[in-house]
């Protein structure tokens, strides 16, 4: 009878769950909660002012930085204004204290930074906060995501932050009663931040003697994902307490690093394959206490070793339960980051008719396992949340795109990858780049199908290409395994290593990956010694002229060659000058007669260093094509 009274009303609570006010709290664990002295504190965020909605630039900064309170709405991506001409990352915002700000939904974002400096009681939630231009160092600031400092009481939960120029979330200059909880940290292949992925420092300097006895900092379930590089967290002087979080780094430096004066407790985390998980900087004071962690597959060498965590630091005055280490990856993964989807209780990663009893069961409770809201109980706000999620894999992102290839045409390239089958996929970006590093997107509109036409492209250029699938919930996969491709004139044809038109490298060579940027699948590499060469075949419609077009690199001294068509010299001198690194690929061509027929075509070395690298060989003139070897 319950049940059956239960969805009778689902139609009436979703019809008024339209105009009510949405707080968005959950109830905060750590360092947060308590006060100076280990008393209780009551956090309030902007509770006690006005729910309003912010959409662009001036709302929000009109919002955030009023000394009144505020409960503020983020439902779209804001951008902030860029800089001076002297620093072109997104301008950084004041927030101001007894602020609560919230993404609503999937969209809710801000392109620049928050700061809050000598404020106290904010509540940071559910946003994605980035940079998409923020060049670490140099001409751009040293700006932080969120940048927490000569502040206390700082809540920052369910957040998803990527590609600052310096920190993702640093908390410095006496900052005291701070909790980072269920937050997902990353940097992307597109970042113009390629360096300084070092997500979150607690503590700027071991001479700031005034940071001691404050930097009180919880990090509890967030994800550190494998582009962080550096501080999860590095920290001085503080009382930190890292718990349950989930360290899916495989390239990075370290992750927990303790500092001068710093006392880290570090419980039941799960390190995946990371570099110096847990670390102690050769400094007497620097204590560690650790244990419950799982430490899967790490590499614990070199100048520090993984710390054992035999010291005795702080007692957390607070309460809190571990989950066990076994469990974290899969709880923080599916838990972390910006919209997360609310209702999946039984963690199947699907919202279904289960999850939909719990809340029938725990009606009118005041149960804080599922309770989303900060009233103290189970209403129909949280259904409300549950049936907008229904029936969707909420967590999950889409599986990468798979078998990704590229065919050349004249100003255009043609890109195909198979079908993603996922019920919930929304559709395609495509992402390229002349390099191997630092992809833009370059479609506008999400792709529906599983191909897509650049035709915005130079003929001659390499291309480097990923495809990225988007479900219905705005979550990116993987980005597909890297393609690249050479657009030609009409008539024109490319020939890549171990492909049909390829020969053979002599006497002796091989095909190589020891540098970077090359196409197709790495490139000729030649003995150093006169005569050595390589070989290619190709199939001439019509006596005529052609050009032959090699794309080349030389990192020292110029490698003259000659041109053999059968076996007969036809040119006597090319010469591949120096590129300036043999990552540095450049083009030089050689027109040439040739008589209609299937022709050998030899480019030969004519002194002791041997050919320059050769990554593929372009044809030009009347449609020569590809043919077999003899």
């Amino acid at each position: 009878m319950k049940r059956t009274l239960f969805r009778s009303i689902l139609a009436v609570i979703l019809l008024s769950c339209a105009s009510a006010a949405q707080a968005f709290e959950h109830y905060p664990i750590g360092w947060v909660t308590v006060d100076d002295g280990n008393v209780p504190y009551n956090l309030t965020g902007g509770s006690a002012g006005a729910v309003v909605t912010a959409t662009n630039e001036t709302e929000f900064k009109t919002y955030a930085e009023s000394p009144v309170p505020y409960v503020i709405l983020v439902p779209n991506t804001i951008v902030m204004t860029r800089g001076t001409s002297s620093s072109w990352t997104p301008q950084t915002v004041s927030v101001q204290s007894n602020k609560t700000i919230i993404g609503v939904g999937p969209n809710g974002a801000i392109n620049g930074g928050l700061e809050i400096s000598g404020r106290t009681n904010v509540i940071i939630r559910n946003l994605t906060i980035w940079y998409e231009d923020g060049t670490q160092g140099s001409s751009d600031p040293w700006t932080d995501g969120i940048t927490i400092k000569y502040s206390d009481h700082i809540w920052v939960d369910h957040c998803t932050l990527y590609d600052s120029p310096d920190g993702l979330i640093d908390t410095t200059n006496g900052s005291n009663y701070i909790t980072i909880s269920w937050c997902r940290f990353g940097y992307t292949p597109t970042s113009e931040n390629t360096q300084h992925h070092f997500t979150n420092l607690v503590g700027g300097s071991d001479s700031a003697t005034g940071d001691r006895g404050k930097l009180k900092v919880t990090f509890h379930h967030n994800l550190w994902g494998p582009s962080c590089k550096e501080r999860m967290p590095r920290v001085r002087f503080g009382q930190v307490h890292i718990f349950n979080n989930y360290f899916d780094t495989q390239s990075n430096s370290y992750c927990v690093r303790s500092g001068i004066e710093a006392q880290n407790l570090i419980e039941n985390n799960y390190f995946n394959e990371s570099v110096e998980p847990i670390e102690e900087k050769y400094d007497p004071t620097a204590l560690i206490e650790a244990h419950g962690n799982i430490l899967y597959n790490c590499k614990c060498s070199g100048t520090y070793s993984c710390d054992d965590g035999d010291d005795d630091v702080f007692d957390p005055p607070y309460s809190y339960t571990l989950d066990d280490a076994n469990d974290v990856p899969a709880i923080v993964s599916t838990g972390a980051g910006a919209s997360v989807c609310y209702g999946d209780f039984d963690r199947n990663e699907l919202v279904d008719y289960k999850d939909l009893a719990v809340i029938a069961n725990h009606w009118l409770e005041d149960d804080v396992d599922i309770e989303y809201y900060l009233d103290g109980i189970v209403n129909f706000r949280e259904c409300a949340l549950l049936i907008r999620n229904w029936g969707t894999n909420c967590f999950t992102p889409p599986a990468a795109p798979q078998d990704l290839t590229t065919a050349f045409g004249d100003g255009q390239i043609l890109l195909d990858w198979s079908d993603n089958n996922e019920p919930d996929l929304a559709g395609y970006d495509v992402y390229r780049s002349e390099t191997w590093s630092n992809h833009t997107k370059i479609n506008s509109s999400l792709i529906i199908d599983s191909n897509y036409t650049d035709s915005n492209v130079v003929n001659l250029t390499a291309y480097f290409y990923t495809v990225v699938a988007i479900d219905t919930l705005g979550n990116d996969s993987e980005p597909s395994e890297q393609v690249s491709e050479i657009p030609v004139p009409a008539g024109g044809t490319v020939i890549q290593e171990n492909e049909l038109g390829y020969c053979r490298i002599y006497p002796f060579g091989s095909i190589s990956k020891t540098y970077n940027e090359y196409t197709g699948n790495g490139y000729c590499d030649t003995f150093d010694f006169n005569g050595s060469g390589i070989e290619w075949s190709i199939s001439v419609p019509s006596t005529g002229s052609y050009t032959f077009i090699w794309r080349y690199a030389n990192g020292a001294l110029d490698r003259p060659a000659k041109l053999l068509v059968d076996d007969i010299e036809e040119i006597s001198s090319i010469n591949f000058p120096v590129t300036g690194s043999w990552s540095n690929w450049e083009m030089i061509s050689q027109s040439v007669t040739l008589c209609a027929g299937t022709r050998s075509i030899k480019l030969q070395a004519t002194n002791s260093k041997g050919l320059a690298n050769i990554d593929c060989t372009i044809v030009t003139g009347d449609n020569p094509q590809p043919a077999s070897c003899p």
